[in-house]
């Protein structure tokens, strides 16, 4: 349910994920998505490189970008953030370190509450590295369970 006070209508401001959307796929074409750019190596060398990607995911509870930690929609941080992405600008919080702006990618999963699997347990990690059997080049399948 987003009817809760945690939820997006916390923000108290206009929230409409299929336009922030539209909005967002403007914004990444002004900001050169899928360009590269150049770039000098240490060496002096210099070479391509895939431009930055900012993300954000709008949960139940609150937004996740750029690394956590997660913020309740309440914040004025939040309201900022979905009030310029709903009016077609770059999020103001990316103004000093991308000034000529910079690709985004939002995801909506409004129905997961972040942090929290489907019986409500806190703390769940969402990210398990290296999950699974492994596998060794030139080892027969199954060689290192």
């Amino acid at each position: 349910q987003l009817n809760d006070a945690s939820g997006p209508e916390a923000l108290g401001v206009g929230f409409d994920p299929v336009r922030m959307t539209s909005n967002v796929k403007q914004l990444n074409f002004i900001a050169g998505e899928g360009e590269k750019e150049i770039v000098a190596g240490p060496d002096g060398m210099r070479r391509f490189k895939e431009k930055a990607l900012v993300c954000y995911i709008f949960y139940k509870n609150g937004i996740y970008g750029r690394g956590g930690p997660l913020r309740p929609y309440n914040l004025q941080e939040s309201k900022v953030l979905v009030t310029d992405l709903m009016d077609g600008y770059f999020p103001w919080e990316l103004k000093d370190e991308y000034p000529d702006g910079v690709p985004l990618k939002i995801e909506f999963r409004l129905s997961e509450s972040w942090g929290k699997n489907a019986q409500g347990d806190d703390d769940v990690p969402l990210f398990k590295p290296f999950a699974g059997a492994g596998q060794a080049l030139g080892a027969a399948a199954g060689a290192l369970e």
